[in-house]
């Protein structure tokens, strides 16, 4: 069998990772083994408001078992860290908000958690 490399391409400048050569992929669900599983491996920047989408259209999916998406700011402070969401997903995206911890005080009512702009967002999705 040809060895197979996952190589996620550098476009925030700040985020490298080469995963090593994958066995052939097997998934299991409640029922048992997912029928053919693909693996997509991605990454996003948030805009202003801290929404990112990815275009996973590149896997030819038919059916989407499961997206997954974190966070990756490097900040060490607490009061800094990345909390990301996924909104939606269809056969050919996934999309999202990502917010900090980091709050302001909004009329002096109280606090509400900041939008993360230009941050990094790592995208896994399981499907078929």
């Amino acid at each position: 069998m040809a060895e197979r490399q996952v190589v996620l391409d550098d476009t925030l400048g700040e985020l490298k990772a080469v995963l090593p050569p994958l066995p052939d992929l097997r998934a299991y669900g409640a029922s048992g083994l997912l029928p053919a599983p693909k693996l997509w491996v991605g990454a996003a920047t948030t805009n202003g408001s801290g929404a990112w989408t990815v275009d996973t259209s590149s896997a030819g999916f038919t059916a989407v078992h499961v997206p997954l998406a974190v966070g990756w700011s490097g900040a060490t402070a607490q009061n800094s860290q990345l909390f990301v969401s996924i909104q939606d997903w269809t056969l050919t995206q996934v999309r999202g908000f990502a917010n900090t911890s980091a709050s302001s005080s909004v009329l002096g009512l109280g606090t509400v958690n900041q939008w993360a702009g230009n941050r990094s967002v790592l995208v896994w999705v399981l499907g078929a």
